[in-house]
């Protein structure tokens, strides 16, 4: 009786693999699609370090602190400051079409505040689209204000950070759209095949 149902079952599961595989389409979906997303998926975070992520200075201070802030911004191995104006709409059309990943804006007060050992506030628009270039940029940043702050022993500056583009900083604002719409193309051309073949048959 076991012997039977073994050999029952065996026999279905050889049948189905042979209905399976013979079907160039049904292999596709099954098997090779999975492979495809997979590989094209996470090829696109093989490379995790990202330098010299090009950013506009927006200075309105133009004074010496400003200047040396943009200097020690300019030799941060993370960033590089592609641009420097004093008009933030200039280098907001400049992020808009990604010629750029993030806007540094320091305000008239910069040096003011400093002068006054009171904190100057430094406000950092950061495309967050690509999480690489975002985090980059922003350690980039920080990472020059936290030299800043410990050389003087105090906290003289301060950064206010805004995400641009995918505020939540959540992958499926961005990714999962355009995933779904792939897999579900490549689905509808998989069963058109698929369809074409059987009429054919």
């Amino acid at each position: 009786m076991q012997k039977t149902i073994r050999q029952s079952i065996t026999s279905v599961i050889r049948l189905e693999s042979r209905t399976i595989f013979s079907n160039g389409s049904v292999v596709l979906v099954l098997i090779l699609a999975p492979l495809i997303y997979a590989t094209i998926y996470s090829a696109a975070y093989t490379k995790q370090i990202a330098i010299n992520i090009p950013i506009a200075v927006v200075d309105n201070c133009q004074s010496c602190q400003s200047q040396n802030f943009t200097d020690l911004l300019s030799a941060s191995e993370n960033i590089q400051v592609a641009y420097s104006s004093s008009d933030l709409l200039s280098a907001q059309e400049l992020l808009n079409n990604r010629k750029i990943y993030g806007i540094i804006y320091i305000p008239h007060d910069f040096s003011i505040s400093k002068l006054r050992a009171k904190q100057a506030t430094i406000a950092l628009y950061c495309d967050a689209s690509y999480f690489l270039m975002y985090r980059q940029v922003f350690q980039g940043v920080m990472s020059v204000i936290s030299s800043i702050n410990s050389q003087e022993n105090t906290t003289t500056v301060v950064l206010k950070s805004h995400t641009l583009f995918n505020s939540d900083l959540g992958y499926g604002t961005f990714i999962m759209p355009a995933i779904l719409f792939k897999i579900r193309s490549f689905s509808n051309s998989s069963s058109k095949s698929a369809s074409d073949n059987s009429i054919a048959s």
